[in-house]
């Protein structure tokens, strides 16, 4: 039951903002047998009068949502952004009734349009016609409003064929359909938008994306979504969350950076704290077979930097990077070929080598190699990178190893691998 006190709902006020979530708090219970019995005990406590205490944790508990205020009005599109287990979803569940907050107050003013999982409100053995009639009543539309927009909805859908049919036959991509264009055809003041559009197909999430632009002038909506480049494109500010605490909270290209720049801190904490065992073997596993023959080849050097010197490992796209390089091999080789991989998540993005390149490495007597290999332009698409440096003579690698890791940032939208250097020309318009 929703405690009054924590969340209302004020119909028929249009003033701003849509939606106050002021100090707002949940907390949860990391073991099924001990929540389970501490529900048992609130409820006894509320049932006698006694009031519960929200402030402190028992054990096991922890804060799902912390201390989360924010406002917003119509024509605003909030995006919450964060990894997996922040508190995202849990605040889009408070906002939406589902449960009510441990601490804080929820304040909505008019109605609210939720899509919050797959299939939610819809009854599996019925069709998708009175799922449509049973959804619009649960989201506070009347019958004749439903009977008045149904065609609507299921044009948007795109089910017609299959409206007559139990839900339960329908794909998740389906039921996605039907749940939104019910919950965006009830004009809803305020607009709850979970990650379940990630399930629908391009052509459908290109119409979701101007369904909402449509809606946003007069609603409100909070998107919850990892797809970055539906942040950036939907919504006017972002919040960053973590361990369900509020990290960020302003213009969404600021929040994206913010969101990125700690991403890549975490993963680079991560792989700094692995066990050299376990390093090499996953490198290995990932990135091929490493090798380092000290009867043949020593003094290998070699580090990315930049047009300054400077090593790098974090670089805008777009930017000149070069890799510099030495060793001694210990022995005189007519034909050497020094390579270069570069991976990213795990599969080859590009490579360069000079065999290929047509460069010929004769090596002497005193055996001693330096050079460096500039990328004027790095088309590389933001991520992480892990490139790899190799000698070989002949069939044989004297050495192949890691040289390290680089991340590229700075490139709000994108798509593929790479983002060719180029310029539009338009002669008539």
């Amino acid at each position: 039951m929703i405690n009054p006190s924590k969340t209302k709902r004020l119909i028929g006020e249009t003033e701003d903002p849509v939606i106050m979530v002021e100090r707002v708090s949940k907390k949860f219970c990391s073991n099924l047998k001990r929540s389970m019995a501490y529900g048992i005990i609130d409820l006894s406590k509320n049932l006698a009068g006694v009031k519960t205490t929200s402030n402190s944790l028992r054990k096991n508990e922890f804060w799902a949502v912390d201390d989360v205020s924010f406002t917003l009005k119509k024509g605003e599109v909030l995006g919450l952004i964060g990894e997996n287990g922040s508190g995202k979803s849990s605040l889009l569940r408070l906002v939406a009734g589902i449960m009510p907050p441990d601490k804080g107050r929820i304040t909505i003013r008019g109605r609210v349009g939720a899509l919050i999982a797959v299939g939610a409100g819809f009854h599996p053995h019925m069709s998708g016609r009175e799922n449509v009639f049973l959804n619009g009543t649960i989201m506070g539309m009347t019958r004749d409003e439903i009977k008045s927009k149904y065609q609507e909805i299921v044009d948007f859908a795109q089910i017609d064929e299959f409206i007559d049919a139990p839900v339960s036959t329908y794909s998740s991509g389906m039921r996605v359909r039907l749940g939104f264009a019910v919950a965006v055809h009830m004009d809803p003041d305020l607009m709850l938008i979970d990650e379940v559009l990630a399930v629908g197909d391009f052509n459908f999430r290109q119409k979701c994306s101007e369904k909402i632009n449509d809606i946003r002038r007069k609603s409100a909506i909070i998107l919850v979504s990892h797809n970055i480049r539906d942040i950036l494109m939907l919504c006017s500010k972002t919040m960053v969350m973590n361990k369900g605490k509020v990290t960020f909270l302003g213009g969404t290209r600021d929040a994206v950076d913010f969101y990125l720049e700690q991403t890549n801190k975490k993963d680079a904490d991560r792989e700094n704290n692995r066990k050299d065992a376990k390093r090499v073997s996953t490198v290995s596993l990932l990135y091929g077979e490493l090798f380092d023959n000290r009867n043949k080849i020593a003094e290998v050097s070699h580090q990315w930097v930049d047009r300054a010197g400077k090593t790098v490992s974090s670089i805008p796209h777009g930017s000149r990077i070069i890799m510099q390089f030495s060793f001694r091999v210990l022995y005189p080789v007519d034909n050497l070929i020094v390579g270069v991989p570069i991976f990213g998540r795990g599969d080859m993005i590009s490579a360069m080598n000079t065999d290929v390149d047509g460069i010929r490495i004769c090596v002497g007597a005193d055996g001693y190699v330096q050079g460096s290999l500039e990328i004027d332009y790095l088309a590389f698409n933001p991520g992480r990178y892990v490139s790899v440096f190799a000698v070989v003579d002949a069939n044989e690698f004297l050495y192949r190893n890691v040289i390290g890791e680089f991340v590229i940032g700075n490139l709000p939208v994108a798509y593929g691998s790479v983002t060719l250097k180029h310029l539009w020309r338009f002669e008539k318009v």
